[in-house]
């Protein structure tokens, strides 16, 4: 900054020096009255371009900088904010919502323009809203709340009205002067029923534990009377090998040297292995060398699996009992579950639960499909339309949504009863099946709304195709098991991307198209390419 100024200074004397040489030779054409004004105007003008170009010019493109600068950084904020998996909500003083990322519009199913605005009570259940109100009436009146930084589990409300479980932790900021809270919550859903299906087995394997303890201490007793009783104590070791042999765990117990103490025959037959070679007393490094198949995989080697362990057993008061499952190559999947006992015996059981994990499947399967016509879903029309929008997103690949809503369908529930409307509704779904791909995906929103998502088109013909057949079968269904019908169907179509890149651009798209077809007189295929 003395830089400039001395240069400035040294320009302006300069400056002066050759004006005042000037005046002196021609000072006789100038009035004597104007000369100070021309001196000072001659100044001003010739000190105006250092001065800008030193001074003005550099200050201006250090605040440029600094603008553009904070520009980026905001932006790069929000898209963090926008790509991390908890939803992140902030309100004002008055509770109205301000920020919406997407994760939580995926939580609460509202689109972000939804709900900017409105008050954060719409997101929770009656108990909890006025629980809310009266943390913010007692922040407004005393400046004083004790949620702030405190995680606590709550239930939340989505847009469709279902409650769930999450976490949510609070903080407050200020922004431009104004106070804000800034809310972070996770979907507990997945993490409750998992901890509900862990409990369960805890509760199982704590059983196991105690009646594999019990045998134990009564082992341990009888030795105690080896030299009184030997035979009685070889009778109750016989007894007990029996019992763990004929139980459906399989057991293998080492103690803590790491060495094998006792396993039964059900290991052996889970795993598909041959108990040739095991002895009491041997390495628990030997024992899995027998273990070993060429065409099992396993995550870690056995010097690994051993050092894992050790560490277990060293930390054991902090956690002692270890789960997973393990998929075999035939398919089978098994249960193994480690329990590191107070004095360093390791307890090792193993449980069949591939018809467990089946049905766990199952029902995830069932849950994602319309009860009667077999079709997807609602839910998973939203699963699968996220999936395609991320599809786009990363590999261009385009699609189309079809909206298909029956004409006059009313009507047959009111004059023929429920159970040939529901004959209509099945006969729909089988004609929507036969002219889809298989790489297209079918739904049934309830009532007599279905849709299409074509996957991998990029022209509008094929559904356009597609769609009037399903149409002309739909209208030329005159009756169904001996029931008269007239039944129509009219369908509305969006593209992406040309129509729309997200999902609630698409939906209000194919919506307002099925809409127009309806208007135009029904039976037909609209699609606005100019939308």
């Amino acid at each position: 900054m003395l830089n400039v100024l001395g240069k400035i200074a040294l320009v302006i004397f300069i400056v002066e020096g050759l004006i005042m040489l000037t005046l002196a030779n021609f000072g006789a054409l100038i009035p004597h009255d104007w000369l100070p004004l021309v001196d000072a105007g001659f100044l001003s003008l010739l000190s105006f371009f250092p001065i800008f170009f030193w001074v003005i010019r550099p200050f201006v493109l250090a605040r440029e900088a600094a603008h553009v600068a904070l520009v980026n950084e905001s932006a790069e904020k929000a898209a963090i904010v926008d790509t991390v998996i908890e939803g992140i909500i902030s309100i004002d003083d008055k509770g109205m919502i301000r920020t919406f990322n997407s994760a939580a519009e995926k939580i609460f199913g509202y689109a972000k323009d939804d709900v900017i605005g409105q008050s954060v009570n719409m997101l929770m259940i009656e108990d909890d809203s006025r629980q809310h109100d009266g943390y913010m009436s007692k922040y407004s009146k005393t400046g004083v709340t004790n949620i702030m930084g405190v995680g606590r589990d709550l239930c939340g409300k989505r847009k469709d009205n279902t409650e769930f479980p999450m976490h949510l932790a609070i903080s407050k900021m200020k922004v431009s002067g104004k106070r804000m809270f800034v809310g972070v919550m996770r979907d507990l859903t997945e993490e409750k029923r998992t901890t509900k299906l862990l409990q369960q087995q805890v509760e199982e394997l704590e059983q196991q534990r105690k009646e594999v303890e019990k045998a134990s201490n009564e082992r341990v007793k009888a030795m105690g009377k080896l030299l009184l009783a030997k035979h009685e104590i070889e009778e109750k070791q016989a007894l007990l090998q029996k019992i763990m042999d004929n139980t459906g765990h399989g057991i293998v117990v080492f103690n803590r040297d790491l060495r094998l103490m006792a396993w039964n025959a059900t290991f052996s037959r889970l795993m598909d292995l041959s108990d040739e070679g095991y002895c009491e007393g041997m390495t628990i490094n030997d024992f899995f060398q027998l273990n070993m198949q060429d065409d099992d995989q396993y995550n870690q080697t056995i010097e690994e699996y051993v050092e894992d362990l050790r560490r277990k057993i060293k930390n054991r008061s902090k956690k002692n009992e270890f789960s997973h499952d393990r998929v075999r190559p035939d398919g089978t999947i098994i249960n193994a579950v480690q329990i590191i006992m107070r004095d360093g015996i390791v307890i090792n059981t193993y449980r069949d639960v591939t018809a467990e994990r089946k049905e766990e499947e199952r029902i995830k399967i069932m849950a994602l499909r319309d009860g009667l016509t077999g079709l997807a879903n609602r839910r998973a029309f939203n699963a699968q339309l996220d999936k395609m929008i991320d599809k786009y997103t990363q590999d261009d690949m385009p699609f189309i949504l079809a909206y298909i809503d029956l004409d006059n369908f009313k009507a047959v529930n009111d004059t023929h009863g429920h159970t040939v409307g529901d004959d209509v509704l099945k006969f729909v779904a089988k004609t929507i099946r036969k002219y889809t791909r298989k790489t297209d995906i079918a739904i049934r929103f309830g009532g007599d709304e279905f849709a299409i998502i074509f996957t991998e088109i990029d022209t509008i013909d094929l559904a356009v195709d597609r769609l009037t057949k399903i149409i002309s079968d739909i209208k030329n269904k005159k009756s169904i098991n001996g029931t008269p019908l007239d039944i129509g169907a009219s369908a509305g179509l969006a593209c992406c991307p040309s129509d729309g890149k997200d999902v609630p651009t698409l939906m209000e798209v194919a919506d307002k198209a099925l809409y127009v077809a309806k208007e135009k007189g029904k039976g037909q295929v609209f699609y606005d390419g100019a939308s």
